[in-house]
């Protein structure tokens, strides 16, 4: 039974000069102990290997051997869901809390102010939605707001709260203005063709907001005695997260980035710290305010959480 496909050619740019970092069986102790950690099979795969290629010409880091539908499908509707839906039923479960809202609606008011439009004339998507968080925060300040996810339970939960949910094939049909996709290209096999896809459902000024795990540290952390924690370490200088088997299957920095940007037409967009400092003075956290201004103050070729806009 056939569960991985050999992507032996970069999947940003297509370029065939890639070279192997790293090659782990699939029994291999490092392997095994995280899959336990994970609660996943520890004998379901039986073909090829966890192998990691790095791009020659956009730097992009990548596992070789991604999941096909059938194994997709598997990891995210029966390995992960009861991570992802324990809560659900308790009274506690709310990932519309205080603290994320605030910090949704800051981020949104960050994007706003590329637009010349009212919010109120806005229509947005947020592709992979998560828990709707975002969804939700866009469609309190009066957004046009729209989602998509593909965990079956998820979605079912969107519904209850008043989130409008499209479909993959749905988004051509829409103008959207703002295109958020958070910590989504790191999970798909084919981050090149979610690129050209949303594309389509963009208005001619519209702007897409990337964001996701930096995989600036990886190549130095291979290079150490690892243990399996480092790939469910997110935060720690040593972390493996962004190359987690199965799951992060494309790990960017920020040339690997602009790079699968630049070749869609797009060029980045840098916003005025000023901007940041008053979106997020709104929230009345010191904290907050200090966070905002931070992550604006890294260096750019740090940063993978970046803004785009449609350039030609």
């Amino acid at each position: 039974m056939k569960l991985l496909n050999d992507r032996a050619n970069c999947p940003s740019c297509n370029f065939n000069n890639c070279k192997q970092l790293l090659k782990l069986n699939w029994d291999n102790k490092i392997l095994f102990s995280f899959f336990e950690y994970r609660n996943y099979p520890t004998n379901y795969i039986k073909e090829a290997a966890y192998v990691l290629m790095e791009c020659d010409r956009c730097g992009l880091i990548y596992q070789r051997y991604s999941p096909n539908d059938k194994l997709s499908n598997e990891i995210y509707n029966n390995w992960i869901v009861k991570r992802r839906t324990a809560n659900i039923k308790d009274y506690s479960f709310n990932p519309f809390s205080v603290q994320n809202t605030i910090r949704n609606i800051s981020e949104i008011h960050q994007l706003i102010n590329f637009s010349l439009k009212k919010p109120s004339q806005l229509k947005v998507l947020d592709f992979g939605m998560g828990w709707g968080g975002w969804c939700k925060a866009a469609q309190l300040m009066g957004l046009e707001a729209y989602g998509t996810e593909i965990n079956k339970k998820q979605i079912e939960y969107f519904k209850t709260q008043g989130l409008k949910v499209i479909d993959w094939k749905e988004i051509p049909d829409y103008n959207f203005d703002i295109i958020n996709i958070n910590q989504v290209l790191e999970h798909v096999p084919n981050p090149s063709l979610i690129i050209s896809h949303v594309k389509k459902g963009l208005t001619f000024d519209g702007i897409i907001k990337i964001g996701v795990p930096d995989a600036q540290n990886i190549k130095s952390n291979l290079k150490k005695d690892f243990q399996s924690q480092w790939f469910y370490a997110k935060g720690e200088s040593y972390s493996l997260n962004p190359v987690e088997p199965l799951q992060h299957l494309n790990a960017f920095n920020y040339k690997a980035l602009k790079y699968i940007m630049s070749q869609h037409g797009f060029q980045h967009l840098e916003q005025p710290v000023g901007n940041y400092y008053n979106d997020s003075i709104n929230t009345l956290s010191l904290k907050n305010i200090l966070y905002s201004i931070a992550r604006r103050l890294i260096p750019t070729r740090y940063r993978t959480e970046l803004v785009f806009k449609y350039s030609l």
